[in-house]
């Protein structure tokens, strides 16, 4: 080998070196964003659980997906507990890979587009809600605020649903002939999605506290307008996702089958809040 060919070996090996560092040293910085990020979330393993009865309700609408991760990674070492993905913010994937699940899954890359997805999906919640308390003649939308208020959502929650809205569309154009059924399923499939957008988008830091908890209540309380139990809850999921265009995976079923009847399912320990409807 010539020492003109040697040179230009050196200088390529030393190229190759220099974008290797690159690469690592960038990666680094992106792992330490992500870290940094994450920790500045509400989902983070020093956050414990919560113990307020409400908090508890809103988190457990995500239990169906929070389940399923708990489930397929038995024997896995985790950084948290049961409770705290059960319950809060907390996942049981790393933010990095979460986060790749929400680019593929929603299209969230940010805060920006984590609080316009959850503001699309509790969008739809409400309009499907208020289109069941126009729909079901067994609710009186009138006394709906007093029930809502009686389970302990906030009256700028309530007032954002506005239920007395539905007595006036009933009497000005009738309760029109939605399928209550569908049209329940529909309104639970996406509670728990969008609760768990909430849960994942929170655990790598793209929403804080705040937002995490406002965006919980209205779609908590859609819930509690909806449904009267966790099992109705969680068989209206299941039809809403068997009517969806997503996999409706046995897995999936399985968790809700475990939260249905498990003494340890957070179902099971958290009551339905507000009195069943007369």
């Amino acid at each position: 080998m010539s020492s003109q060919d040697l040179t230009i070996v050196l200088i390529v090996f030393g190229a190759v070196i220099a974008f290797s560092i690159g690469v690592i040293v960038y990666a680094a910085r992106i792992r330490g964003t992500i870290r940094q990020r994450h920790l500045a979330g509400p989902g983070h393993a020093g956050v414990p659980a919560p113990a307020d009865p409400w908090r508890r309700f809103t988190g457990a609408l995500a239990a169906p997906y929070a389940r399923y991760e708990w489930a397929i990674t038995r024997g896995a070492a985790r950084s948290i507990d049961a409770d705290q993905t059960y319950f809060g913010y907390g996942a049981v994937a790393p933010p990095s890979r979460v986060m790749l699940q929400l680019r593929k899954d929603w299209g969230v890359t940010d805060t920006a587009s984590a609080t316009e997805q959850v503001g699309a999906g509790i969008d739809a919640v409400e309009r499907y809600t208020r289109g069941l308390l126009v729909s079901d003649l067994a609710i009186d939308p009138a006394g709906e605020r007093d029930r809502l208020a009686a389970a302990g959502v906030s009256a700028a929650v309530i007032d954002e649903i506005r239920p007395e809205i539905a007595a006036e569309v009933r009497a000005t154009e009738g309760a029109g002939d939605a399928d209550l059924e569908s049209l329940r399923a529909e309104i639970a499939f996406d509670i728990g999605r969008v609760t768990n957008l909430l849960r994942w988008s929170a655990w790598v830091g793209y929403v804080d506290e705040g937002y995490a908890h406002a965006a919980g209540d209205v779609l908590a309380a859609c819930a509690v307008v909806a449904f009267s139990e966790w099992n109705d809850y969680g068989r209206a999921y299941l039809a809403g996702l068997e009517q969806s265009p997503f996999p409706a995976h046995k897995g999936r079923r399985r968790a809700v089958d475990w939260l249905v009847d498990d003494a340890e399912s957070p179902w099971r320990r958290v009551a339905w809040p507000g009195a069943p409807r007369e």
